[in-house]
């Protein structure tokens, strides 16, 4: 054996090595990629559940709001906070008066907090609450029938709309 058949079998052998080493790695790269595809699905299908979730809990509260089966305060304050995953319906001008009224009530005692307050306390948060209420509620009214005929328009839809434009991103 010369020392060019030599080099050559060395050469072979370190090329097989190394293309041995390649295939190891891209087989290695494809289990990966297809374990982040798993996660992927797996979390646009929780993502997916979460959205429905909160659209339908900001309809029924909406509707439960108009029809008077809920304080004005309390479903502002529960909607505000489901919109808040949504900010294109916080910013836009239909629904800002939802935002505008939080504001104002965001600081009053609820659960537990409220029930241990004084009696008049208690009674004067009951008195501005009511007050800002009354403040809002033509607005307000307005803004939830037509933010739960937007939520009914969502059904069914992507969790990563845009839900003022309606656009997907």
């Amino acid at each position: 054996m010369t020392q060019t058949t030599a080099l050559l079998t060395l050469a072979a052998l370190v090329l097989l090595g190394l293309l041995g080493w390649l295939g190891w790695l891209l087989l290695r790269l494809r289990r990966q990629q297809q374990r982040r595809m798993a996660l992927d699905k797996a979390l646009d299908d929780h993502n997916q559940t979460e959205h429905e979730h909160r659209r339908k809990s900001i309809e029924l509260i909406s509707m439960a709001a108009l029809a008077g089966d809920c304080d004005l305060s309390e479903a502002c304050i529960r909607i505000r906070n489901l919109i808040g995953f949504y900010p294109g319906l916080i910013e836009d001008p239909r629904f800002r008066v939802i935002d505008r009224m939080f504001e104002e009530i965001r600081e009053f005692d609820t659960h537990q907090e409220r029930n241990a307050l004084p009696a008049r306390e208690r009674s004067e948060q009951d008195r501005r609450r009511i007050e800002i209420e009354g403040r809002y509620r033509k607005d307000l009214l307005a803004s939830l029938v037509t933010l739960r005929e937007c939520m009914i328009e969502l059904r069914g839809s992507a969790y990563d709309i845009d839900l003022a434009t309606g656009v997907r991103e």
